[in-house]
């Protein structure tokens, strides 16, 4: 601020005359680094790229822990259900009941964990930290991970039940 003097030949600071508003939140697309308190345009701090207001807000805060449980929970507590079912001594409708639930539970865990962490981590972080480095394997080994759950869980007793259904019928059964 440079200073100028009033009418009585007194200084006093002058205010800018555009300043630019503060960005309240927000996070640079390209590396991630908060861009809290920044002008709503410039250039990162970090790695040098321009910004703007609205490529200063594509990238959301990682969830808080709760909602984390609650996007990835939801499967385990039917998973608990069926832990219930199971145990019961009410008979047999109900533990067969147990068994459906419980195997579209465990279907229903891989399926859920892949597409909610997928999202959290495209909502969360750029694309340069997504695909490459430590994050990148992580996401390897657990798309690796889902897809052999899904190929024992929903794999396994197709394959079985075709088998099945060609034995009982080569042997006239069916």
């Amino acid at each position: 601020m440079a200073d100028q003097d009033d009418p009585q030949g007194q200084s006093r600071p002058t205010e800018p005359s555009d300043p630019k508003p503060a960005l309240p939140s927000g996070r640079c697309h390209w590396c991630g680094y908060s861009l809290k308190g920044l002008a709503d345009r410039g250039n990162c701090p970090e790695c040098g790229r321009s910004f703007t207001p609205d490529s200063a807000n594509q990238l959301q805060p990682w969830p808080s822990a709760l909602m984390i449980c609650l996007r990835l929970g939801w499967p385990i507590a039917g998973l608990m259900l069926t832990a219930t079912f199971l145990a019961s001594s009410w008979g047999n409708d109900l533990r067969m009941l147990g068994t459906i639930i419980g195997y579209t539970m465990i279907v229903s865990v891989t399926i859920n964990s892949y597409f909610q962490i997928r999202s959290m981590l495209r909502r969360s972080l750029p694309e340069q930290i997504r695909t490459q480095g430590p994050v990148a394997i992580w996401r390897k080994i657990g798309t690796t991970v889902c897809v052999i759950i899904l190929l024992v869980f929903v794999g396994g007793p197709f394959v079985f039940g075709v088998g099945c259904l060609v034995l009982l019928s080569s042997m006239g059964r069916f």
